[in-house]
């Protein structure tokens, strides 16, 4: 299996790409729908995005545990959407979705969510 799927990438932060969110996000100012406004994507397109190709890869292997892995940003949309209100449990993406979490979902006919992100028991994330 092992393929790169390009619908699975990060959200496109348009002309913010690459900057640090300290300089993004000055004086406490959020984009609540996105980023389309400067070239990148909206929430709901990630959400549209990455829901489709999950869909599709769950086709491809019905009746199958597959390990997909994902961007932080991309999965706290996906979960938010399964999930209203996930994004203000904590401050910032990192948090609500550390690397190397586990996210479980399920996927028949439509996505749901069954563990919000998570670490393992004794795992630790760098700081």
């Amino acid at each position: 299996m092992g393929t790169h799927k390009k619908n699975l990438k990060e959200q496109s932060f348009g002309d913010f790409e690459a900057e640090k969110s300290v300089d993004i996000f000055k004086d406490g100012v959020r984009f609540p729908e996105g980023y389309r406004f400067c070239g990148g994507e909206n929430h709901s397109d990630v959400i549209e995005r990455v829901t489709n190709e999950l869909k599709k890869i769950a086709s491809e292997y019905p009746n199958a545990n597959v390990l997909v892995v994902c961007h932080g940003s991309a999965i706290k949309h996906i979960v938010n959407a399964l999930c209203p209100g996930f994004v203000d449990e904590k401050p910032n993406t990192a948090s609500l979705v550390p690397n190397c979490s586990v996210t479980r979902m399920d996927c028949d006919t439509e996505l749901k969510l069954i563990e919000k992100p998570h670490l393992f028991h004794g795992q630790q994330t760098l700081k």
